[in-house]
């Protein structure tokens, strides 16, 4: 698996950040293994449920603010 893997790095406010590791903690799995598992889950969604359908409103807003600040 290791030569199959790739990095993923990103830019997150410090409370994201620290939401997220909380949250696998708490959970009882590393950040690596909650994206890689949620990677694997996401793989035939073709129609988002509630709260992932709520995530990716959010994530088109964060988009949009972070390409007006690059310009």
């Amino acid at each position: 698996m290791a030569d199959d893997r790739r990095a993923l790095h990103v830019f997150l406010t410090d409370d994201a950040h620290d939401v997220i590791r909380l949250f696998a903690q708490a959970h009882g799995v590393t950040v690596a293994g909650f994206l890689e598992a949620l990677g694997v889950a996401l793989h035939d969604v073709d129609k988002p449920p509630p709260l992932l359908r709520t995530v990716l409103a959010d994530a088109r807003i964060i988009d949009a603010e972070r390409r007006e600040r690059g310009r």
